[in-house]
């Protein structure tokens, strides 16, 4: 799973990116800690971004839209 924190619903500026490498999922459904750090949240809007990629590696399939 890859988590990407960004200004706007589509296109803007990153502003973190974390991998959580060993993500269980069961069913579509998971839970993760994530943590952009104190900065990140200065009261602007903010869209999470997720990627995920089998065990297998590969590329990222990034889910739409972002939250």
């Amino acid at each position: 799973m890859r988590f990407t924190i960004y200004d706007q619903a589509t296109n803007g500026v990153a502003s973190g990116v974390i991998t959580n490498i060993a993500t269980a999922v069961s069913h579509g459904l998971f839970t993760v800690t994530i943590d952009f750090g104190a900065g990140v949240f200065d009261g602007g809007e903010r869209w999470l971004e997720i990627g995920a990629v089998t065990n297998g590696g590969g590329v990222f399939a990034t889910l739409n839209p972002r939250q």
